[in-house]
Order: C-alpha cells, then sequence, then structure tokens
C-alpha cells in the first residue's frame, strides 16, 4: 500500500457507511391511503407468517356489526355468488381478532353470505390489528374504494363517521381524498326528507347525489322519488315533477246545518261533510218513511239532470 493510501485508510477506518433514508416514500395522509397501506403492511407481514396467510376462518364464529354490509343489487350479489361457486376466493375477507377470541368482521359480508348461500362453512380472511377507533374508518373506506358503491352508502357511511368523530366535511374530505365539492354534494341527501331518505335505504341506486343536490330544494321532490321508485316515472320526469308547483287546494265553504222542526220539538237535523249529507231523525221509526221520500227525490232529481 502507498503513504497516500495509508493515510487515506487510517482516517476511513471505523467510520460506518450512513444508512439509506427513503426520501422517496410518500406520507400517506388519508384515510384510504392509510386503510390500503395497513392492509399492503398486513400483507408482507403475513407473506412472513404462515400462521396468517390465508388463514381460514369459521363462518358460524365470525363477530358480524350490523350496518357495514354493502348493499348490492339482486343481480350484483347474484353474479358474485356464481362466481364464488365456480372459482376460488381471490380476495380473503378482512377480520380483527377480539381481546374475547372471536373474530370480528371488518369487510368482505357479501363474499360471506354468498359463502353461506353456497353452503360452505369456513372462508379465507386476511387478519388485521386494529384498534377500536380504526375499525369504523377501516370497515367504511374499504367499501368506499369500491366503484360499485350508491353515492347514498356513501353519505350513510360519512354521516355515520361524523356522528362518531364530531369531524367537520373539510375534515372528512381531506381524510378520504374526496375534494370538498363532492363530499358537499354528498350531504346534499341529508337535506332530503325521512321519509325519502327511507326509500333510498331500500332502493340506494335510485338517485345519485347531483341529482339528490337538484332535489333537495325543489317543492315536490318526495313525491317525485316516491313515483320514481314505483316505476312511474323515469329520472328526467322524476326531476319535472319535482319542479312543480303544488296545485292549492280549493276551499271548501262550510254549509251550516238545517234543523227541521215538527212544532216545538226538533224532527230533523241535516248536515253536510264534503260530498256526503247526513240525517239525524229524532224518532228513529220515522227513518223508513224517509228513505221511501228521499229515494223518490234523488230519482227525480237525477232524471232532471240528464
Amino acid at each position: 500500500m502507498t503513504k497516500l493510501g495509508a493515510k487515506i485508510f487510517d482516517k476511513t477506518e471505523g467510520i460506518k457507511p450512513r444508512e439509506r433514508a427513503d426520501f422517496l416514500a410518500p406520507r400517506i395522509k388519508t384515510s384510504p391511503g392509510m386503510f390500503l397501506d395497513t392492509q399492503h403492511r398486513a400483507a408482507k407481514a403475513e407473506a412472513e407468517n404462515a400462521v396468517l396467510r390465508n388463514r381460514r376462518v369459521a363462518i358460524a364464529e365470525l363477530k358480524i356489526v350490523d350496518g357495514r354490509q354493502r348493499q348490492l343489487t339482486t343481480e350484483e350479489f347474484a353474479e358474485l355468488k356464481a362466481n364464488l361457486a365456480a372459482f376460488p376466493l381471490i380476495n380473503p375477507i378482512t377480520i380483527r381478532t377480539l381481546p374475547s377470541g372471536e373474530h370480528e368482521l371488518i369487510a368482505g359480508h357479501n363474499r360471506v353470505q354468498a359463502y353461506v348461500e353456497l353452503g360452505r362453512s369456513e372462508i379465507e380472511a386476511n387478519v388485521l390489528e386494529l384498534g377500536e377507533e380504526q375499525v369504523l374508518p377501516a370497515a367504511f373506506y374499504s367499501n368506499l374504494l369500491s366503484p360499485a358503491l350508491p353515492d347514498f352508502e356513501k353519505y350513510l357511511g360519512f354521516k355515520q363517521l361524523q356522528l362518531a368523530t364530531g369531524k367537520t366535511q373539510a375534515e372528512l374530505a381531506r381524510e378520504s381524498g374526496l375534494s370538498k365539492t363532492m363530499l358537499s354534494m354528498l350531504f346534499a341527501f341529508d337535506e332530503l326528507s325521512p321519509s325519502v331518505q327511507a326509500i333510498l335505504s331500500a332502493q340506494p341506486h335510485l338517485v345519485s347525489a347531483t341529482i339528490a343536490a337538484k332535489l333537495k330544494n325543489l317543492p315536490l321532490a318526495d313525491d317525485a322519488i316516491a313515483k320514481l321508485a314505483a316505476g312511474e316515472v323515469n329520472l328526467q320526469q322524476a326531476l319535472i315533477v319535482a319542479a312543480s308547483k303544488a296545485t292549492p287546494a280549493v276551499p271548501v265553504t262550510p254549509v251550516k246545518p238545517v234543523i227541521i222542526k215538527q212544532g216545538k220539538q226538533r224532527f230533523a237535523e241535516l248536515t253536510a261533510r264534503g260530498s256526503t249529507v247526513v240525517i239525524k231523525l229524532a224518532d228513529s221509526d220515522r227513518i223508513t218513511a224517509v228513505m221511501e221520500r228521499l229515494e223518490i227525490l234523488l230519482r227525480e232529481e237525477a232524471m232532471r239532470l240528464d
């Protein structure tokens, strides 16, 4: 070794190479991104842990929480069921293990239902370690990433998150990755009446958030949605119905009761209620005679109008 080489060696001896920082890794800020990152990390861990990889769990032992299942149309569920009947499950369900040892279903409710109807007792699952506060966002955002999720169910999910966390629409938009405009449009469903929301709960694909934003301030929105749900009108016709002005009710002039006396005694009282005339006789024994006279009178009136 040369003298120069020896000097360089002496000065650099003991210096450890600096570990390379991964500056290229982006910082994940949105909840869907965090959820996907969690799934990615879980998948990586599962690859190193044979216990968690493609773990099979008994369907009967799954703890299922109401309100998490994404509603599919009859056709969509039939397609899913047919696919699972013919092919292996490509996307395992997502579960978490509770302190009690039970498995709580986070995502994959329709896959579980299809397996049940197919008569299967076990299903493949990915196990995630989620804290209690992470469960609701994880369950919702796993469905939010599905393009088939109707806008009304997206609204219900965000509404549930808002009530559970107290977050504003701006905060929900920021963590979900949706624009503030899109989230505001989803919350147009919030301004529809309870009766309309009940209809949409049964038929969530009926109208989009864009249509809901148009309907919310129209005078006959309730009537239009009811007709649309019943198949009486199409979407364009429903918007026309909703924008129509309600026909004002024709005021009914009240008719004063007529009292007929026999001397000083009351013989009968006549009152009118809409198109109905009510006759009250003081003496019920006179009913048959009065009915016969009324029949003659009404027949004569009908003949006069011909």
